[in-house]
């Protein structure tokens, strides 16, 4: 059973017990004894949530499983304000709520059982032993930080709402101290050489490949960055100072 909600008015934030409680049930969830349904009660329940922000209109849809996560993020950011976005991005209760909002979209079933996969993809937590956060890999938050960044470019980093791609973890892990975590047309860069948007997907081995792969333009553009301001760069600058002979089977597929 899934969560029958069409829209939200009021975007609401777990509180320490809600937390607690969220928690729990994903972890019931991804064993199937619990359903998406035991999700949505909590969502509007005073014992575990309180309201964040009040007099908005979100439409809640079933985004393509392949490519809806860009919709996904579009849909709220297209809903509230440039401060409520910021605030919005800097308040880590409402992200677990907003991941019950949409789950329908970011739990697909596998034999039955709704995926629920590592804790972080909807809590905003640690991993890997790590102090910080990961904010960057909650699913809901994600999307949204993406295309309030990027815009429409971030449609290229982004495959589907229950998917954390290997262009967001090298794009969007990056704090605004570094060049490439604010630069649009590096992003811009990363669609033309490794997106296909006839097909509405990325290009085959694009991703973790050897020569002219995404990681290898991370590695690249790091040792770039000693001479050039890459953050000043548009695309067309960066593609001219890439090596022609390791980028040529993405640079002619463009």
């Amino acid at each position: 059973m899934t969560i029958a909600i069409e829209t939200i008015s009021e975007i609401r934030r777990f509180n320490a017990a809600g937390l607690v409680e969220a928690e729990a049930r994903l972890n019931s969830l991804a064993i199937g004894i619990a359903t998406l349904s035991d999700l949505g009660d909590l969502l509007f329940d005073d014992k575990y949530t309180e309201t964040a922000f009040s007099g908005v209109s979100i439409p809640v849809d079933v985004f393509d499983m392949k490519t809806g996560k860009y919709d996904l993020g579009r849909t709220i950011v297209d809903a509230l304000d440039e401060r409520t976005v910021r605030q919005l991005l800097g308040d880590e209760a409402v992200w677990p709520w907003l991941s019950f909002v949409f789950a329908a979209s970011i739990f697909p079933e596998k034999k039955g059982v709704a995926y629920v996969g590592k804790l972080s993809r909807h809590l905003i937590t640690a991993v890997g032993g790590r102090s910080a956060k990961a904010s960057h890999r909650h699913l809901v938050r994600g999307a949204v930080n993406a295309v309030f960044r990027f815009g429409e470019q971030a449609r290229g980093i982004m495959a589907g709402p229950s998917e954390h791609t290997t262009y967001e973890e090298q794009i969007m892990s990056r704090t605004e101290r570094t060049q490439l975590a604010g630069s649009t047309e590096f992003v811009r860069l990363v669609n033309v050489l490794y997106f296909d948007p006839a097909k509405g997907k990325h290009k085959p081995n694009a991703a973790k490949g050897k020569t002219g792969s995404m990681m290898r333009l991370i590695d690249l553009v790091g040792q770039l960055e000693t001479n050039y301001d890459v953050a000043a760069m548009s695309a067309d600058e960066m593609i001219s100072i890439l090596p022609e002979r390791e980028f040529a089977r993405y640079l002619k597929a463009a």
